[in-house]
């Protein structure tokens, strides 16, 4: 586990990650962390929470949990139930856990639950649940939901009632459609506010510029001394 770190003045910030990425191992080699210099947390700031949805997703996954390691920073991973169901997103969850962030059902795969049935949204959730349980075990927790594309309909009243807390679509940085370092870093620092829910992925294509983005802005917001941690219910508002 991560957290807490060594130095109390210190306070972890929040990711959720979604989608499959590949990304050059060299050019996103493991950093090894050094002595923590940023001054303590700013407490008129407020906090911001981090969360990725759509993986796990290989290289690219293993990349952003580098830069996560590397701030000190705890995210929410909205998984995949097919891409965790594979030998390497297994393996990736299994790293994910270990380094203590928090796991969230994104469904079985991408389709839109919106217009789904009950009964087939609570399909969905709970192939995803099993999937998980079988790859890290049941005693890890999988407290939170977000609808794929935010589209929620019946997925509000399933989830709540297989003991999820349904995680709104907020904070977006558009790593969809570009991956510019340079538009989704501009993108982070805008999100990454005071009670701030920020949005990235880490599948579903692409996502080499939304992990360059994150180290450089999680890089400044922890040297401003910005609070980021991971959300709780009751904090970050309804869907």
């Amino acid at each position: 586990m991560v957290w807490p770190h060594r130095d109390s003045r210190l306070w972890p910030l929040s990711i959720v990650v979604d989608n499959v990425i590949y990304i050059d191992a060299e050019q996103f080699s493991p950093t090894p962390a050094t002595a923590a210099s940023a001054p303590g947390p700013d407490p008129s700031w407020g906090p911001c929470w981090l969360t990725v949805d759509d993986g796990p997703n290989g290289a690219t996954t293993l990349a952003l949990l580098d830069v996560l390691s590397r701030h000190e920073v705890p995210a929410v991973f909205c998984v995949v139930g097919q891409a965790v169901a594979t030998r390497d997103g297994a393996a990736v969850l299994r790293e994910v856990v270990a380094r203590g962030h928090v796991v969230g059902n994104h469904g079985w795969d991408f389709s839109d639950l919106g217009g789904r049935t009950p009964h087939e949204v609570r399909d969905s959730l709970r192939r995803t649940m099993d999937t998980v349980a079988e790859v890290v075990g049941g005693h890890v927790p999988v407290p939170w939901f977000r609808a794929a594309n935010g589209s929620w309909g019946a997925t509000v009243s399933v989830a709540t009632g297989l003991g999820m807390t349904p995680l709104p679509v907020r904070g977006t940085i558009d790593d969809w459609l570009t991956q510019d370092t340079g538009i989704l870093t501009a993108n982070l620092r805008r999100v990454t506010e005071a009670g701030g829910l920020v949005l990235v992925h880490d599948g579903g294509g692409d996502r080499t510029g939304t992990v360059r983005a994150l180290d450089r802005v999680l890089g400044e917001r922890r040297d401003e001394g910005r609070l980021f941690t991971l959300p709780q219910p009751g904090q970050v508002g309804d869907p």
